[in-house]
Parts: structure tokens; sequence; C-alpha cells
């Protein structure tokens, strides 16, 4: 008997990295419009004019982001549909 000697090779491990594309959008639930409105601590008319003056601004801000949020949203997805896989 020969020590030492294999007619085996030893095996080979090699690790294979993938790389693919994983998108991760925001949930459903946050596309719905709707925006946290901060709580009226007022007492007089003009307090009250502030308030919806502030309220006006709250929500052209808030409704320019979900249109943001929805284009991008909508522009990922088209990506993905239209990504062919590589061979």
């Amino acid at each position: 008997m020969l020590v030492g000697c294999s007619s085996t090779p030893a095996p080979v491990v090699k690790t294979v990295t993938v790389s693919k594309p994983v998108y991760v959008l925001p949930p459903s639930n946050m596309m719905a419009t709707g925006c946290p409105l901060r709580p009226f601590n007022g007492t007089t008319n003009l307090d009250l004019h502030r308030y919806t003056l502030q309220l006006i601004t709250d929500i052209k801000i808030c409704n320019q982001e979900f249109l943001r949020l929805r284009q991008w949203r909508q522009s990922v997805e088209r990506g993905a549909s239209q990504a062919q896989p590589r061979n």
C-alpha cells in the first residue's frame, strides 16, 4: 500500500456570487393619499387663519411628495417588468 497516493483528486470548493438587482418599493398602503395634519391649538380668528394657511402649504407639499413617490414607483415597476434576464 502506498501512502499519500490517491486516485481521486480532492474536491475543489468555489464560491460563486451572482449579482441581481432587487427592487424595493414602498408598501402599497403608503401610497394611499392622505397627509398627517397637525392639530389646531389656537384661540383666535387670527390663529385659525394662520393655521389654515399652514394647512394649505402642508397639503401642497404632501401632494408633491406623493406624486414624486408614485412616479418613482411606476418607473421602477416598468423597468423591472422590462428587464431581460441575461444568460
